[in-house]
């Protein structure tokens, strides 16, 4: 589990570092046609972060919780996603962050084996989910920075 909360807890740090190299042109950027801005993409990493964090704790404290999905395009058209400084989402991804390291480390064997279901895709343990999660961010940063040809 340790590799797996190091992961989530050192995010935000290659987030940082991405958006450091960036200007307002590239926040423009698209990933590819038709698809959201590079902004977008950032702003939506607190939306789909934050909604991780409400199912991880739902996890840990109802039975099998049905956790709700949400409509992201819909998330992503919204001001805050479409034209806000891309430093608010930042900040919040870094508190974020800590807080769910701090909670992972202090789980039980029995409370990573805890059951969610996704409406989507089934039912799955924490650690199914929290690795899902975990690689959610780096997906996205890896498409961004792949968009700009940046290597971070």
């Amino acid at each position: 589990m340790k590799n797996l909360i190091d992961q989530i807890e050192n995010f935000p740090i290659h987030l940082e570092e991405f958006v450091q190299r960036l200007n307002e042109s590239d926040l423009s950027t698209t990933i590819r046609e038709g698809a959201w801005t590079i902004r977008q993409f950032i702003h939506h990493l607190v939306d789909s972060h934050t909604n991780s964090y409400i199912r991880i704790k739902s996890c840990l404290v109802e039975d099998n919780p049905i956790i709700q999905p949400y409509n992201e395009e819909s998330w992503a058209e919204l001001p805050d996603s479409n034209s806000m400084p891309v430093l608010n989402s930042l900040i919040i991804v870094q508190g974020l962050h800590k807080k769910i390291s701090y909670l992972l480390t202090n789980l039980t064997h029995e409370q990573w084996e805890r059951k969610l279901t996704h409406p989507e895709v089934g039912e799955l343990t924490l650690q199914s989910y929290v690795k899902i999660f975990a690689d959610h961010g780096y997906l996205h940063l890896n498409s961004m920075k792949n968009r700009l040809n940046l290597d971070l």
